[in-house]
């Protein structure tokens, strides 16, 4: 038992630090396109410049931005969701335990 315990603790760690790098990478991500709607890496990846980019259609900036907007929601959505998750599935709760319905009789 105090060996599963400690298996289940060292996934928690793991799962707890891969939601808090989700949830800070959308962060990021979500600050990163509040500022600036083509990060310069973008720019470089694509080989044009944003002026570039608005001739061929104007509306491509802004679905840039719409883009990463919702990708950065996203990873904060789902973040989120696996620390509901890692927070109702700690400890006994991981074995099917449901203490609220038990009886101590």
């Amino acid at each position: 038992m105090v060996a599963k315990i400690a298996t289940n603790l060292r996934f928690f760690r793991i799962l707890f630090i891969w939601l808090v790098g989700m949830m800070g990478a959308g962060r990021v991500i979500m600050t990163l396109g509040m500022t600036s709607v083509s990060v310069a890496e973008d720019l470089v990846h694509l080989q044009m410049t944003a002026a570039q980019i608005a001739a061929i259609n104007p509306h491509l900036v802004p679905l840039i931005a719409h883009d990463r907007a919702g990708f950065s929601g996203g990873l904060i959505c789902a973040g989120t969701m696996v620390a509901l998750v890692f927070r109702d599935c700690y400890g006994d709760n991981c074995y099917g335990d449901n203490h609220a319905t038990s009886s101590n009789a």
